[in-house]
């Protein structure tokens, strides 16, 4: 069994068990899975994916007492495109760094610290020195 809608003057016939208008439920889950960038969590990884071919994910690494830090980045030909394994898998360039309980503390402090100048419009050097205004709405 199928019904329509008119949307924009147009008639379009859809299946009455996997209507997007009807059942919009259906598919809630792949509209925002495709929402990028994004940050989230998957047990004790935060992930954050700027496109497809860009992630970066810190793991909490019980055993060396650290967080891993990995940049990714899917490796590309002259051209532009994907390379790909025998498996026709991407290969992916990555860096990973060890960081401590610490150094991700005293990192954490640093980036909040420049997120609350550049929100307050104000810009410091390492010498506290204001060397940029950014310009705000009145």
């Amino acid at each position: 069994m199928s019904h329509t809608h008119v949307i924009d003057g147009k008639t379009l016939v859809y299946p009455n068990d996997k209507c997007p208008i009807c059942h919009p439920e259906l598919y809630a889950n792949q509209n925002q899975k495709r929402k990028l960038p994004r940050v989230y969590r998957k047990g004790n990884t935060v992930i954050v994916q700027i496109s497809r071919g860009t992630m970066s994910t810190t793991t909490w690494w019980e055993k060396g007492n650290c967080f891993l830090h990995t940049v990714r980045k899917m490796a590309r030909d002259r051209n532009g495109r994907v390379i790909r394994d025998a498996e026709n898998k991407p290969i992916w360039n990555e860096l990973t760094m060890r960081i401590t309980i610490p150094l991700a503390k005293q990192y954490i402090s640093e980036l909040s610290k420049l997120i609350n100048e550049l929100e307050s419009a104000v810009y410091k050097n390492a010498n506290g020195e204001v060397v940029a205004e950014i310009p705000k709405r009145g």
